[in-house]
């Protein structure tokens, strides 16, 4: 009873304070700085499926830009970009965007969730990542940008797990799990590269 009201509480911060940030932000489509290069990229991704950064002349109908790959492009990952392109197939609003950007979050939850259920972890180990993810002050604040921040740390936190599962329980599936989040998590921020290949290594000792 305890631990489901542990996660239950949790569940309810996270929700409220995601609702609140939601609210305060004045959610548009970014034009400069770091956000505003990966939204560029993913808009050009989305019309042209083309990894350039040429701007975009008319936020309503993409197709009027002619686009081709630029090298400029490359100094961002690709992985958030394209996850952005594919919300940005359905709609071309940044609000909308947003709230995508969130519901993808949860779905993300709700796998971590299932994956301690597997190796039989407690509730309250869940609502301890839950709480810190609903409070920490950096993740806060990149929850409401269009930057690859969030995506990395859930990646990295599905790295974890698996990794924790694979020594736990000696399972070749969870190894192949750190693979795949160990390669999708370097493909959206590079600078994990080190902590990927550490736990990379030490899993197939």
């Amino acid at each position: 009873m305890r631990n489901r009201l542990w996660i239950g509480f949790a569940v309810l911060l996270y929700i409220l304070t995601r609702c609140y940030l939601f609210i305060q932000t004045d959610t548009k489509a970014p034009q400069s700085g770091d956000a505003g290069h990966y939204y560029i990229i993913a808009q050009n991704l989305a019309s042209h499926n083309s990894y350039a950064d040429s701007p975009i002349k008319n936020q309503t109908n993409l197709d009027l830009v002619d686009s081709s790959p630029t090298a400029s492009a490359t100094w961002r990952p690709p992985l958030w970009p394209f996850v952005l392109s594919v919300w940005m197939e359905l709609t071309t609003d940044p609000y909308w965007h947003m709230i995508l950007k969130l519901t993808f979050e949860g779905l993300l939850l709700v796998f971590f969730y299932l994956m301690l259920q597997s190796i039989e972890a407690t509730n309250m180990v869940f609502g301890v990542v839950l709480c810190l993810l609903a409070i920490e002050p950096h993740y806060m604040k990149y929850g409401m940008t269009f930057l690859s921040e969030n995506l990395t740390a859930f990646l990295l936190v599905l790295l974890t797990g698996s990794f924790l599962y694979s020594v736990m329980a000696h399972s070749r599936r969870a190894a192949w799990c750190v693979a795949m989040f160990g390669g999708l998590a370097v493909m959206s921020h590079p600078v994990v590269l080190p902590y990927v290949l550490l736990g990379g290594y030490r899993d197939w000792e």
